[in-house]
């Protein structure tokens, strides 16, 4: 993730290996975690450093233009559109946010592949931790202990929630939001974009309330 940096690079490169085609990408943004580079390629999947990064200041004053255009860029990248969340004046030279900003994170995972890879239509939740790793590596732990199966990463949020749903009656999935009215909209809106017949939504998980759930897709409940 480079936005931002004072020396912002990105390199792509193209080859072929045996049959293969590959494309290369590095730059010299961030970084990328363990816990995200497993969940990178999970559709609307959205990493934790880049949650981080991106609190914008547009500093063009509350409601100017340049503020507007912010959230206008920010919204292109999500399902729902952006919201702020703090206006810090330009003269305000330190803040020290209370314990209320501190995060609790929550990942989900669940069995790699489909049915014919023993796929059980189950979804494994960790809520609670101090760190995005910690959370991811446990909903992964708790996914192979209980299925002795190959398990990804799915979800990641920090102090948010984690919606379930279903879409068609059979195509399950989750995704993450700051509230729990967020989190439902995020997937209603999905449902919408995929053209979905049917959007079952199902169970809420805040990632502030800690333990291990099971979610069962197929009952619509957790335990």
């Amino acid at each position: 993730y480079t936005a931002g940096r004072p020396d912002p690079r990105v390199k792509v490169r193209v080859a072929t290996e045996g049959t293969d085609a590959v494309v290369e990408v590095t730059d010299n943004g961030l970084g990328m975690s363990p816990a995200t580079q497993a969940s990178l390629f999970q559709p609307f999947f959205r990493a934790a450093e880049v949650r981080a990064s991106d609190y914008f200041g547009p500093g063009a004053g509350e409601g100017g233009g340049e503020r507007k255009q912010v959230l206008a860029d920010c919204s292109a990248k999500q399902l729902l559109p952006c919201e702020v969340f703090a206006t810090i004046r330009s003269s305000t030279n330190r803040r020290s946010p209370g314990a209320s900003a501190r995060k609790s994170f929550a990942a989900s995972a669940w069995v790699v592949g489909g049915s014919a890879d023993g796929y059980n239509a189950k979804l494994y939740i960790a809520s609670g931790y101090r760190n995005a790793d910690d959370a991811t590596a446990a909903a992964i732990k708790a996914c192979r202990d209980a299925t002795s199966l190959a398990c990804e990463s799915n979800t990641l949020t920090g102090n948010g929630f984690i919606q379930t749903y279903r879409m068609n009656g059979a195509d399950d999935s989750a995704t993450v939001e700051t509230t729990a009215k967020r989190a439902k909209a995020a997937a209603q809106a999905n449902c919408k974009k995929q053209k979905s017949t049917a959007c079952d939504l199902q169970a809420q998980f805040d990632s502030r309330k800690p333990g291990l759930f099971v979610h069962d897709f197929a009952g619509g409940g957790a335990r």
